[in-house]
Order: C-alpha cells, then sequence, then structure tokens
C-alpha cells in the first residue's frame, strides 16, 4: 500500500511540472540557430533532411560528431512545427520524452532481473523517474 502511495505522488508532482509551462524553458540557440538549420530543407520531413544532421558547423559552429543528437532535434522542431497545426506543444517537449519514457520499465526489468529482487528494480526505476535529467 505503501508503494501505491509513493508512486501516485510521484506520477502527481510529474504531471504537475510536465503541464506548467512557466517552469520550463527553451534555450535561445534552439530558436535562433537550430531552427533555421532544421527547416532549411522546408518544415516538412523529407530525405534531404539526413544530410543537415552531419552538418555540424550550421549547429554548433564547431566540428562535433553529434550526428544522431542533431537528427533528433532535426525531428524534434519539425514535429513541433507539425502540432501547432493542432495545439501549442509543451515547451520543452521532445520526440526523446517517448524514449525516455519507455525506458522506466526497461530499467526496472533489467534491474531487478540482473539483482534478482523487485525492490532493487523499484528503486532503480524510480529514482531514474525522479532525477533531474529526466524531469
Amino acid at each position: 500500500m505503501f508503494f501505491v502511495v509513493i508512486a501516485v505522488t510521484v506520477v502527481l508532482v510529474v504531471a504537475a511540472i510536465v503541464t506548467d509551462p512557466t517552469c520550463c524553458e527553451m534555450h535561445p540557440e534552439v530558436s535562433d540557430i537550430h531552427l533555421p538549420n532544421a527547416v532549411h530543407t522546408g518544415v516538412a520531413l523529407t530525405v534531404r533532411d539526413l544530410p543537415r544532421a552531419f552538418d555540424s558547423w550550421s549547429f554548433d559552429g564547431v566540428d562535433r560528431v553529434r550526428f544522431v543528437s542533431y537528427f533528433v532535434q532535426i525531428l524534434t522542431i519539425k514535429t513541433r512545427l507539425f502540432l501547432y497545426r493542432f495545439f501549442p506543444p509543451h515547451p520543452s517537449f521532445s520526440l526523446t520524452w517517448i524514449l525516455t519514457i519507455a525506458s522506466i520499465p526497461l530499467l526496472y526489468q533489467a534491474v531487478s532481473r540482473l539483482a534478482s529482487d523487485r525492490g532493487a528494480g523499484i528503486a532503480a526505476a524510480a529514482l531514474y523517474a525522479t532525477s533531474v535529467g529526466f524531469l
């Protein structure tokens, strides 16, 4: 019963934080640098967007090996522009939200199996879900 109370409390706190756009911000480089680079080929997702992810100079002005990060940034920006047709997305919305949220049960299963302890899996998943990097 105690676990249920803690889980419900965590879910309510996270939901309150996620639905409050005043406590979130977008870094200025996203709108100043990344947005123009992401829509260079248009607002629709095309095959021509893949090579844009390899152009690190246009994203950061330096030579970095962050191709996957740049491509996800392009996908996120184009998804946000698509969602604006229906509703304004949350300021911190990113496609990595889906991967991050889906990784919680996978982390629980992995730790539970490796430690042979269900409590360890719950603790690891709870720690991950309430960490600063996740929120």
